[in-house]
């Protein structure tokens, strides 16, 4: 299993895409697997339940996917590592990657992006300032790629995890 981490907006979820069309891999969206187990979206499972439980439910399909899935891309969502467990989970068990992008890329890309649930109010402030408390939640990854520039990432990860 490949797992993609990184920032929100980072480009994980279309380098998963990527990625599975062109090495004939499935991939798994993590919040599209908790949406769809809990007949909800990411947005209203925050305003029901709150973040923690929002933060168990991803812990727990994460621990499902890694576990049980056949080999693919499993792309998880900007907080996935926040639970250490999930991060020892994806070490042992996936070849894990960051996607890292920087801060003003993501701000370009995610300026009108209104659909994720810790980035409501004023964008620019709340990502600058997620941004830097998540600074080092992914250096436990086992290698990191260029996420503006996607295409090679992509070649990247599959150099990197063919050679483990």
């Amino acid at each position: 299993m490949i797992a993609l981490i990184g920032f929100t907006g980072a480009g994980k979820s279309t380098l998963g895409k990527l990625l599975a069309r062109n090495y004939g891999l499935p991939c798994y969206d993590n919040d599209k697997i908790v949406e769809k187990k809990m007949k909800m979206s990411i947005n209203e499972i925050f305003s029901n339940f709150g973040e923690k439980r929002f933060r168990e439910l991803e812990a727990e399909s994460i621990a499902n996917l890694v576990n049980s899935s056949p080999i693919g891309v499993l792309v998880t969502g900007g907080g996935a590592p926040l639970l250490p467990e999930t991060c020892q989970l994806l070490l042992s068990r996936a070849f894990t990657v960051h996607v890292y992008t920087p801060l003003s890329e993501i701000l370009h890309r995610l300026e009108f992006d209104r659909t994720r649930p810790l980035l409501q109010g004023e964008i620019e402030e709340r990502l600058t300032k997620l941004y830097n408390e998540r600074e080092h939640l992914y250096d436990f990854a086992h290698a990191v790629v260029d996420g503006t520039n996607l295409r090679l990432a992509e070649s990247r990860i599959m150099a990197k995890w063919m050679m483990r």
